[in-house]
């Protein structure tokens, strides 16, 4: 029942955005910035706490060593001599 109400109530706020916003492409920029804003939350979470809270956890190493960059790639990695 929850799941159901739910999903009205997706429709419908889908439905309102539809209706109100004029140049559909704002809707679009909008998006990408909220995806944006999540990442930058992440890449937060995952330098400061190196903890990833919701994230599954199967993601969290490939994602925290992504964000630390090359150092934490070249320290595992033998130099060659």
């Amino acid at each position: 029942m929850v799941l159901c109400l739910t999903g009205v109530g997706i429709a419908q706020a889908l439905f309102l955005m539809w209706l109100v916003i004029e140049d559909h492409d704002n809707l679009f920029v909008m998006a990408e910035v909220v995806h944006f804003l999540g990442i930058g939350l992440l890449a937060y979470k995952l330098t400061k706490k190196k903890n990833a809270g919701g994230a599954p956890q199967r993601t969290h190493k490939p994602t925290r060593q992504s964000i630390e960059g090359q150092s934490s790639r070249q320290a595992q990695r033998p130099t060659k001599a």
